[in-house]
């Protein structure tokens, strides 16, 4: 028994010097295709542009840009302003509405679609190319740095 003992240790010990290697990721997690979780809303603080939505580029005449704090999201296209309170955690992302001024006039379809998507983000994802990706049930966005 002693011997077995003797034997388990070794294996034991040498398991503990082996250099530990992560698996890799399931083929279908968004670390597979190059999606990393952003870690807080800090992380992401600055200035962006609104490049693409919904699986296509934002090809707008009327350029798109977002203003990202710790805490809260504001979009703007011009006089149209809509700005969202939001929490991240470990790519967890809870985006709310909150009112914000700006003109009357009517959200064009890419505005809108806009709004829809991130009234609708769950994830928040840093991707390869370092752009930023909000992504829910109803629609992605994706942003570049200014």
């Amino acid at each position: 028994m002693s011997r077995l003992m003797a034997v388990a240790a070794m294996l034991l010990n040498l398991a503990a010097c082996q250099q530990y290697r992560l698996p890799p990721a399931p083929a279908n997690s968004p670390a597979s295709v190059g999606l990393f979780a952003v870690a807080d809303g800090g992380a992401i603080a600055g200035e962006w542009r609104v490049a693409g939505l919904n699986g296509h580029s934002l090809d707008d005449p009327q350029e798109i840009t977002a203003s990202i704090t710790a805490r809260s999201l504001q979009v703007s296209s011009g006089c149209i302003n809509a700005a969202w309170s939001m929490r991240i955690a470990n790519g967890a992302a809870a985006l709310a509405r909150i009112p914000v001024e700006g003109c009357a006039r009517s959200f064009t379809p890419t505005e809108e679609a806009l709004v829809t998507a991130l009234d609708s983000a769950r994830h928040a994802y840093r991707r390869t190319d370092n752009s930023l990706m909000f992504d829910g049930p109803r629609g992605a966005v994706v942003l570049f740095t200014q």
